[in-house]
């Protein structure tokens, strides 16, 4: 299993490629990934993905006071992530979202 710090910078990295609002594909660390990021409706934080490198699979689940539950690859894992840093994954989710949908609906 990865290290925390490698699920750290895999969810909060600042230079992944975001194909759109949700999916992000990117390297760090020498790390390779591919994952979705969603917010449920009581602002929980969704990240189900794959690490390119060994084909684990996660699934991470950050709720509204920055703790992570999920599992990778079969290993379940837990800890905390500072409450600044969950809060600034929220809102470059949402403004990737609003960017979308203003491109979206832009006139062409």
């Amino acid at each position: 299993m990865l290290p925390r710090i490698a699920l750290l910078t895999l969810i909060f990295g600042t230079s992944p490629l975001f194909a759109d609002p949700r999916h992000v594909i990117g390297h760090e660390d020498g790390v390779s990934f591919d994952y979705t990021a969603d917010l449920a409706t009581d602002g929980k934080m969704i990240f189900r993905g794959i690490y390119l490198d060994t084909g684990e699979k996660f699934e991470l689940t950050v709720t509204r006071r920055g703790h992570v539950d999920g599992v990778v690859g079969y290993a379940p894992v837990s800890f905390d992530v500072p409450q600044n840093v969950r809060d600034r994954a929220v809102a470059d989710l949402l403004s990737a979202r609003d960017g979308q949908l203003a491109e979206s609906t832009t006139q062409r």
